[in-house]
């Protein structure tokens, strides 16, 4: 019998309090326009700072899939406690948050169970932000939403190449409405015109699709995202679908809230489109 993983950044992420949250959510998206496209959204990048911070950008995402059709949502985070496992699933019967539990879908975690890339490791997870603070959106837009949640501890391109193949078998097995969520916040405390010139070469590289490139300039420290696994995940995912496309829906960085601009960290959100 799994436990339930109970809130870690709540209060401080994001509000604890259940009414306090949902005003917050609602306005952040209040603000967005409706979001139209004939094709499919496959995937979401998005980032997990505290919400005073990237809530605004985080709700562009948001926003694009709250009219998608999916049922599952397959939330790929970086792990800030350890790495000492390639991919870690998220071995919980629910995850607690101010807006209501929400489940993990039991399926996905008994087929991540035959990998031997996955290992289960309660200390990364239950002290885990970037997976938790994607929850109280994912439970607004879509309240009956499961999720499938992995973190990335060693975060190479070879590992995200092993894990997009892994979630493709799955997902031809399974057939699910699943949705991707990337968790991931770009350039780290650097001046402000340093910062946006690393994080548009980052955004140039997802919209050319090249998990070859993103690599290339990840290696040689011309961009960077706590999160770049799953980046390398998704434009991996991308060579599955039928006319992929990224778009970047919003750009912001943490000196347009706090207005310094000496050490800024940056924030994207976007969407990944195209048919499987």
């Amino acid at each position: 019998m799994y436990a339930i993983r109970n809130e870690a950044v709540a209060g401080m992420f994001y509000p604890a309090d259940t009414d306090t949250l949902t005003q917050e959510i609602s306005h952040f998206l209040s603000k967005k326009p409706k979001y139209s496209s004939q094709d499919p959204i496959s995937a979401i990048v998005t980032p997990h700072a505290g919400y005073i911070y990237s809530g605004d950008c985080a709700a562009s995402g948001y926003n694009a899939i709250s009219g998608q059709d999916f049922d599952i949502a397959i939330i790929i985070a970086p792990s800030h406690h350890s790495n000492q496992f390639a991919f870690s699933q998220g071995k919980y019967s629910h995850y607690q948050t101010p807006l209501g539990n929400i489940p993990v879908n039991r399926e996905w975690l008994i087929e991540l169970d035959n990998y031997p890339e996955f290992q289960f490791s309660a200390y990364a997870h239950e002290k885990e932000h970037s997976l938790e603070v994607q929850l109280p959106f994912l439970k607004f837009i879509k309240p009956p939403i499961e999720i499938v949640p992995i973190l990335l501890g060693r975060q190479t391109l070879e590992n995200s190449l092993k894990l997009s193949s892994i979630l493709h078998e799955i997902q031809e097995r399974k057939n699910d409405k699943v949705m991707f969520i990337i968790s991931t916040d770009l350039s780290h405390y650097h001046s402000k015109q340093i910062a946006e010139k690393m994080d548009s070469t980052l955004c140039h590289d997802l919209e050319t699709l090249s998990e070859k490139t993103l690599n290339q300039h990840f290696n040689e420290r011309s961009i960077e995202a706590c999160g770049i696994g799953g980046l390398f995940t998704i434009l991996a995912w991308s060579n599955y679908l039928s006319n992929p496309i990224f778009k970047i829906l919003q750009y912001s960085h943490s000196g347009m809230v706090n207005l310094d601009d000496s050490q800024v960290v940056g924030y994207m959100s976007g969407i990944l489109t195209g048919g499987i």
